[in-house]
């Protein structure tokens, strides 16, 4: 199907729901050619896409085959899901092990719990990251099993050949993510 004018694509130009998703989905990158404003019949249309934009968009998170400048394209379309009190079905995975954790939009390459005890300097010594403020603020690392007092001067660690990035979190805490 060639559309030529997005303004007046429509859901309902296919035979069904799975039909438009296919189209959409077409190309690896389908996140960066459509947004969910693109179709003025998605709203209506939502409560059969739904389950289709969850099941791509988990996958995606799950692949991390998108950069981290493109994911709010993505959660654009996860947002049709929130609208629809059906978040809860939204997964993120540790970007290390591929664990289900919790879903943080704005951190998808986090990794989980457990891989943060296998992280390792480049002399591969366990380290680990705390709020270098009472209030939770900043970010310092440490070599582990020292009580905090060899410092560990550098927010990257690395388990196996992976390059992971240590931040202080927007509220507080500390972020452990995968680098880019």
């Amino acid at each position: 199907m060639n559309i030529e004018n997005k303004q007046k694509f429509k859901v309902a130009y296919f035979q069904s729901a799975n039909e438009f998703w296919k189209f959409i989905t077409q190309n690896d990158e389908w996140y960066l050619e459509h947004l969910p404003q693109d179709f003025e019949d998605l709203k209506s249309n939502s409560k059969s896409l739904i389950p289709l934009i969850i099941e791509t968009t988990n996958e995606l998170r799950y692949n991390l085959k998108f950069k981290q400048s493109d994911y709010w394209r993505i959660i654009q379309w996860d947002n049709i899901a929130f609208e629809m009190k059906m978040d809860d079905k939204l997964k993120q995975f540790c970007s290390n092990c591929k664990k289900e954790i919790g879903l943080v939009q704005r951190f998808p390459r986090l990794i989980c719990h457990e891989c943060k005890n296998e992280l390792k300097s480049s002399d591969e010594r366990n380290v680990e990251f705390f709020n270098s403020e009472a209030l939770g603020y900043g970010c310092q690392g440490y070599y582990s099993g020292t009580n905090q007092t060899e410092k560990y001067n550098s927010n990257e660690s690395y388990i196996g050949n992976k390059t992971f990035i240590a931040e202080e979190g927007r509220f507080g805490g500390i972020l452990i993510e995968l680098k880019e």
